[in-house]
């Protein structure tokens, strides 16, 4: 059962707690921010975390916020007199104003709600006006719910019978296709979210895989080749600009004009182009741009990304002789453009890769970037070395609120799987699951080249058996 119901205004907010109280409500889905490009959307009728407000008769306490980059998962402790109920609200911040967004985003998030017991309780689900993002969710829960009981869905029925009961549900022809791309998409990567304790079960700890275990990742790598579609070349325009052509190392891996970063320090005869795009980290959206060794002749532009978007790491997965051109020796300097970088230190030398840490100087300012150096290709295979690399990274990530920037030969095919496992690893750390196929899909909407191979496919499983050993290891200590 579900309720579907506009944001509250200032005015409706006590009649919301009312509501939510009359109905026994355990569960609040939130599709819209407060605020959208400078437009107010709903009023807060929840206080901060670890804050109490009262409205009315109610008093409503914030025990606990997860903020991840396309959602926030709150607990709140609801009072009236001295009855006291649990009440978890849902908030997806990442839909767009007038758009749709990210089908597997919007999965990711529908199986967090999904994985709570509302014990048959109805389902507050509001947006601003309560119809067209309220709607595209009810219709993908009803839908997915009449797949697993019918094996069949009925996308035009459902959104009719929805409004039967509340005009305009599903209010656009963008959302009432995009109530298709997302069903398809959770029903694609249905079994794929496991738990630890169910990804040992189901594939565990050794270092090699079952025919059957074999059999299912073929499957899904199979789905995740079918499912990829190639940035349309209007999308790529810029990329495909006479002055841009040539920055590009390969025609078939470009960044597309919605998603790629630009340059802004100027420098004589180089333009704002530069073949990177970015991607989200599992605790920050827009944490990790991905790009490609710099040419001989962009090597400027390469700094001048590191140092427009405030990358203090860096993370080099290239061991071919191009990378000279791009760092400094030990104990020197050069100079790039209106830089001078300098090497200022190296830690002690790890089996897979070097730390280093430079100085980028302009205009008189420094600033510090560390740069974790792979020492060999070879070792991406390797996944206890690999894991230690991750690791590092991921202290970086959730210690410090700047950018991580990844780069390979070709910007896509080693990157993929650095960013895929390290977003597969840092979600098993936060929250104690993973689905490796909808990670993957996610970075593929940004880079559809990623995951190629189906060896690196099962890198990213095999990194998963890897934590779980080195865990049990750990716990054994």
């Amino acid at each position: 059962m579900y309720i579907a119901t506009q944001g509250p205004t200032p005015a409706t907010i006590t009649d919301f707690w009312q509501m939510v109280w009359q109905e026994n409500v355990m569960e609040i889905v939130m599709l819209t921010n407060l605020m959208e490009k400078k437009k107010k959307k709903c009023a807060q009728y929840w206080p901060a975390e670890h804050r109490s407000c009262r409205y009315g008769s109610f008093s409503v306490t914030n025990k606990t916020a997860v903020v991840r980059p396309d959602y926030i998962a709150s607990t709140f402790l609801v009072t009236k007199t001295t009855e006291e109920r649990l009440v978890r609200h849902f908030h997806f911040t990442s839909w767009p104003d007038h758009g749709v967004p990210s089908a597997p985003a919007l999965v990711n998030f529908w199986r967090l709600v999904k994985q709570a017991d509302t014990e048959g309780r109805p389902l507050v689900v509001h947006c601003s006006a309560g119809v067209g993002r309220t709607g595209t969710y009810i219709a993908l829960d009803h839908l997915m719910d009449e797949a697993d009981s019918d094996n069949k869905v009925n996308v035009f029925l459902c959104v009719g019978k929805m409004r039967e009961a509340r005009m305009n549900m599903v209010q656009t022809v963008s959302q009432y296709e995009f109530v298709h791309d997302v069903v398809l998409e959770a029903i694609r990567s249905r079994g794929t979210c496991y738990t630890l304790a169910e990804f040992e079960k189901e594939f565990g700890q050794e270092a090699t895989f079952t025919e059957p275990q074999d059999t299912k990742l073929r499957k899904q790598f199979l789905l995740l080749q079918d499912v990829t579609s190639r940035v349309a070349e209007e999308a790529t325009s810029t990329s495909l600009l006479p002055e841009n052509t040539s920055e590009n190392r390969s025609p078939n891996i470009l960044p597309g004009s919605k998603t790629r970063l630009h340059l802004s320090i100027p420098v004589h005869q180089r333009k704002d182009y530069i073949n990177a795009v970015v991607l989200s980290s599992v605790l920050r959206p827009s944490n990790l741009i991905v790009t490609k060794t710099p040419l001989p002749d962009t090597v400027v532009d390469f700094w001048r990304l590191v140092y427009d978007h405030d990358c203090r790491t860096v993370i080099c997965l290239d061991d071919s002789k191009k990378v000279k051109n791009v760092y400094p020796k030990e104990n020197q300097n050069f100079k790039r453009g209106p830089f001078t970088i300098a090497h200022a230190s190296e830690e002690p030398s790890r089996e897979m890769y070097t730390q280093r840490r430079f100085t980028v100087v302009y205009k008189g300012c420094e600033r510090p970037v560390d740069v974790f150096s792979l020492k060999c290709l070879n070792m991406m295979s390797q996944p206890a070395s690999l894991l230690e690399l991750v690791n590092s990274v991921h202290m970086v990530i959730t210690s410090a609120d700047h950018k991580v920037l990844v780069h390979c030969h070709d910007g896509a095919s080693v990157s993929v799987v650095f960013c895929s496992v390290l977003n597969i690893i840092s979600r098993l750390r936060l929250d104690g699951d993973v689905d490796i196929f909808l990670t993957i899909r996610e970075l593929q909407r940004v880079r559809p080249q990623f995951m190629q191979s189906f060896e690196y496919y099962q890198l990213c499983y095999n990194m998963v058996k890897e934590y779980s050993r080195a865990a049990s290891i750990y716990a054994n200590m």
